[in-house]
C-alpha cells in the first residue's frame, strides 16, 4: 500500500480508535495499519502476545513483520497533517537487521540485505561463500563483492542512511584483476581493471598485452604498465597515479 494511502487511512481511522493504532511492516517496507492487536493477529496469523512484545520493544520481529506504534512513524507536514516520515520508516526497518550486508556489482549497482542469509536466498550463493568474500578470502563471488553495512554506509545529519561513495569505490577495487595503465605519447593515460578489459578497449590480444607488460616496449605511441608500479590508493579508496612516473614513461615513448 502506498504511503499516501496509508496517511489518508490513518487520518480517517484515528478518531475512532480505542487504542493507539500501529503499523505492521514487512521486509519490503509494505505497511498495514491496524487499530487493535486482535485485528492484526487475525489478519496476519500472528499471536496477540507476539505483537504486544514487538510493540513494547521486547522483541524485534515476529513472522517476518515488525510492529511500530503509528505515532512513532509520523511527522507533521506543512499543512498540519500527520504523515509517515520516510526517515523514521528507514530507522524502523533496521529492526530487520541481524547481520546487514551489501552486495555490490562491478557496474556500481548494489543492494542492501538485512542479513547474510537473505543475500544467500536472493543471489544463490552460500552463507559461507559470502563470509569468505567479506573476510577477503575471495575477491568476487557470483559476480558480487560483499561488504558489511558498517563498512560502507553512513548516517547524515538528518538521520538518513546513505552509501558512502568513497567507501563504495574502495570496495569495488576488489573487481580489479591485474589492473594496468595504457600510457600514450601525448601524456594521456587510461586505467583498466584487467588485461581483458584493456584488450577489448584498444582492440589487441591478451597475449600482446602480456608481452608488452613484461618487456615494457612501446608501440603505436603507447606503453603498458602494471598499476602497482605507478599508483597509490588512499584509505578512502581514491586512486592516485604518480605523475612523475607517468612523465618518465611518456619520455620513453617519445624517445623511440
Amino acid at each position: 500500500m502506498l504511503i499516501s494511502s496509508l496517511n489518508n487511512f490513518y487520518r480517517a481511522s484515528t478518531p475512532f480508535c480505542a487504542v493507539k493504532p500501529f503499523y505492521a511492516i514487512n521486509k519490503d517496507a509494505e505497511l498495514s495499519l491496524f487499530t487493535s492487536r486482535t485485528q492484526a493477529a487475525q489478519t496476519l496469523g500472528i499471536s496477540d502476545s507476539s505483537i504486544r512484545l514487538c510493540l513494547n520493544g521486547k522483541q524485534n520481529i515476529s513472522h517476518n513483520h515488525i510492529f511500530v506504534n503509528a505515532e512513532d512513524l509520523l511527522s507533521t507536514d506543512e499543512d498540519g497533517n500527520k504523515v509517515i516520515d520516510p526517515v523514521k520508516l528507514n530507522f524502523a526497518m533496521l529492526k530487520f537487521d541481524t547481520n546487514p550486508v551489501y552486495a555490490i556489482q562491478e557496474d556500481g549497482n548494489y543492494k542492501r540485505y538485512h542479513s547474510i542469509r537473505e543475500a544467500q536466498d536472493d543471489i544463490g550463493c552460500s552463507q559461507g561463500q559470502i563470509s569468505r568474500n567479506i573476510n577477503n578470502k575471495d575477491k568476487v563471488t557470483y559476480g558480487y563483492v560483499f561488504k558489511p553495512s558498517s563498512e560502507i554506509e553512513i548516517i547524515d545529519e538528518n538521520g538518513e542512511i546513505h552509501v558512502d561513495k568513497d567507501l563504495l569505490k574502495k570496495a569495488m577495487l576488489k573487481f580489479d584483476k591485474s589492473p594496468l595503465y595504457v600510457i600514450n605519447g601525448d601524456g594521456t593515460y587510461e586505467r583498466y581493471r584487467s588485461r581483458k578489459e584493456a584488450a577489448e578497449n584498444i582492440f589487441t590480444s591478451l597475449q600482446n598485452i602480456a608481452v608488452k607488460l613484461f618487456r615494457q616496449t612501446t608501440s603505436n605511441d603507447q606503453i603498458f604498465v602494471n598499476a602497482g608500479e605507478i599508483e597509490t590508493i588512499d584509505d578512502d579508496g581514491t586512486i592516485h597515479a604518480d605523475k612523475e612516473k607517468i612523465s618518465e614513461y611518456v619520455k620513453k615513448i617519445n624517445s623511440k
